[in-house]
């Protein structure tokens, strides 16, 4: 069996490369894609995952910037019965988050298809058969001023991770002049001190329960929603459910749209010294557990929001799992980090692979020798009997010879000085300074 992994970056690219999900292995049953439109533009199906036949289990994940050399996979077009037909080549470049993998299917992965967007009022959900015939499809009203960046879903919900933004009158008026790209239109709005949470119904059944799902959940504080890296249902003692994330998020004030990643549009210059904020590590990206109570007609009895770990507080973001317990209580989330030992830019971009154990908020810790930066770890496990029996994979950055590292970590062995099993170099006309998301892929 040829494994490959498939992964984000590309040096001067304004697109990421194409993608399409894989072919299924023969348990593969759904695909669900979630289409919003834009100030009255409708858009392409931005959403797309599949899940295990006869499993509610899916693998929740998306949202920014996916790329992958995928463009000889067949894309998919819609046919007359209303479903989807495989032709040709990938379809147009995607701009959001992709996984791989759901419990108990061995060749899954999430992808998005659509840049972050701001959603206007509708939003679909769809899902398909492993022959890409319509399975179902569900009709929402989102009403509220969002940016979309990352998305997930459980057993009952499509969960919706809400950024709310507002319109930069100045700036849309220099974006139609043509000398300021679009996203000078939109800034931040942090009007609110709360996280709004959709949780739209996945079945009939949940919504059964008469709550209103165009209705947020409002989890504390203000926080700029990333990227998730599981989510997982459980049934309460009182007859309720408990929905919990685990995420990572930062202050509205950290983020900011004119210097992404330090990024200044306007010099063309890159400045990574600009994420390194002085006022206080709270701004920073940080690992949380989203809790929210829900009664047994849906209605939320409470949200709150804690750190993922107590003894990890340094600023950490691109939150993974063994997929194999996706949906379900996990033990164990890995997620790029920053060790805090550089004089120059200790926080960003990230140095190291952190490992929380959820069960007692445990960390630990492997770091990048040197003058070095990581991107996204991808866990792959290797079929154990214990969550972490699988390897950890990165791409590591030599800033002094301008070179990238595929580092295979040991899970199990994470923060010991044996953690490295390989360390294999990228070809030099592949090397990209900075990546972002990517997923491991069987053959």
């Amino acid at each position: 069996m040829r494994r490959r992994i498939i992964g984000a970056g590309g040096r001067g690219c304004r697109r990421q490369a194409s993608t399409w999900p894989r072919a299924c292995c023969a348990r593969c049953s759904v695909v669900c894609t979630i289409t919003t439109s834009a100030c009255g533009w409708r858009t392409r199906p931005d959403l797309t995952f599949v899940r295990a036949r006869g499993s509610r289990r899916c693998l929740p994940h998306a949202g920014q910037e996916a790329a992958g050399a995928l463009q000889d996979r067949p894309r998919a077009e819609p046919a007359a019965d209303g479903g989807l037909q495989r032709r040709g080549h990938a379809p147009p470049p995607l701009q959001l988050h992709f996984l791989r993998s759901a419990p108990r299917c061995t060749n899954l992965h999430t992808t998005c298809s659509i840049t972050d967007v701001d959603v206007d009022d509708a939003c679909s959900a769809a899902e398909f058969d492993a022959d890409f015939a319509l399975v179902q499809k569900r009709e929402f009203v989102v009403p509220d001023h969002l940016m979309i960046h990352d998305w997930t879903f459980t057993d009952s919900h499509y969960v919706l991770l809400g950024n709310r933004i507002k319109l930069d009158v100045p700036g849309s008026l220099l974006a139609l002049t043509g000398t300021h790209p679009m996203i000078a239109a939109l800034a931040v709005d942090p009007s609110r001190q709360s996280t709004p949470v959709y949780l739209l119904p996945r079945s009939p059944e949940a919504e059964a329960g008469g709550r209103d799902w165009s209705v947020p959940v409002e989890a504390p504080p203000q926080m700029w929603s990333m990227h998730v890296g599981n989510a997982f249902e459980e049934p309460d003692a009182r007859g309720g459910t408990t929905v919990r994330l685990h995420m990572s998020g930062c202050s509205y004030q950290w983020f900011h749209f004119h210097r992404m990643f330090g990024y200044n549009w306007m010099n063309k210059k890159l400045d990574p010294a600009f994420m390194n904020v002085a006022k206080g590590r709270e701004w920073l990206p940080r690992l949380v557990q989203v809790s929210m109570d829900l009664d047994k007609g849906g209605a939320c009895r409470g949200c709150s929001v804690r750190r993922l770990s107590d003894q990890w507080t340094r600023p950490a973001d691109f939150p993974a799992i063994n997929p194999s317990f996706a949906n379900r209580r996990n033990r164990f989330v890995y997620a790029g980090a920053a060790s805090g030992s550089r004089r120059f830019l200790p926080f960003f971009p990230f140095d190291s692979v952190v490992k929380v154990d959820v069960s007692d908020g445990s960390a630990r810790l492997w770091s990048a020798a040197g003058r070095k930066f990581v991107g996204e770890p991808v866990f792959v496990p290797t079929g154990g009997r214990e969550e972490d029996d699988g390897y950890v994979l990165l791409v590591e950055y030599a800033v002094s010879d301008h070179r990238c590292h595929l580092v295979v970590l040991d899970a199990r062995k994470i923060g010991e000085r044996n953690a490295v099993v390989a360390k294999l170099e990228v070809p030099k006309h592949l090397t990209f300074p900075m990546g972002f998301h990517g997923f491991w892929a069987d053959e």
